[in-house]
């Protein structure tokens, strides 16, 4: 390799990075999912007052990622929610942990007035482990519950901003 060669091979790559370095500033990326991404899909929506206690974990897990607004001619969301729990990985080997899965499943409609603006069913998935020991059973049940309802509200909110954006 000869030394010219070499010279404007490294005069070429330095070209291209500072024509790179100037260019990229006017480029933004801004990913879906994280809070400043977030923050720029609010939906101008009311909530309907929670009728469980897990309805009240989606409408708080709900408003904290895509706000709330007090003026009453917005629309709002009405939510019903229900739970299912199935073990799961039946065997006949005995062991101190069952498995168990639970699915909550959302039905959902946004309403201004008489008018139903989005309405939809969307549900997730999750699970916990239970052993011999009661008050520790509940705490999973109730704590896998509750993550499984933080999942579904999310997954909501990326609907709604889906359907309540589209021209």
């Amino acid at each position: 390799m000869s030394l010219p060669s070499l010279n404007r091979r490294h005069v070429l790559f330095g070209l291209g990075a500072a024509l790179g370095t100037f260019a990229l500033p006017g480029c933004t990326l801004t990913p879906v999912y994280s809070d400043r991404g977030a923050a720029a899909q609010r939906l101008n929506l009311r909530y309907a007052a929670p009728n469980s206690r897990l309805e009240q974990v989606f409408y708080q897990t709900l408003s904290a990622r895509a706000g709330a607004t007090r003026n009453h001619d917005a629309p709002e969301l009405s939510v019903s929610i229900a739970i299912s729990e199935s073990r799961i990985g039946l065997t006949t080997v005995s062991t101190p942990l069952t498995e168990y899965q639970i699915v909550a499943a959302a039905n959902y409609q946004v309403r201004r007035g008489d008018e139903v603006l989005v309405s939809g069913r969307r549900t997730a998935t999750g699970g916990y482990q239970r052993s011999g020991q009661l008050v520790a059973n509940d705490a999973a049940k109730s704590d896998a519950e509750e993550r499984v309802v933080r999942a579904l509200a999310e997954t909501v909110r990326l609907a709604l901003v889906a359907e309540l954006s589209a021209p």
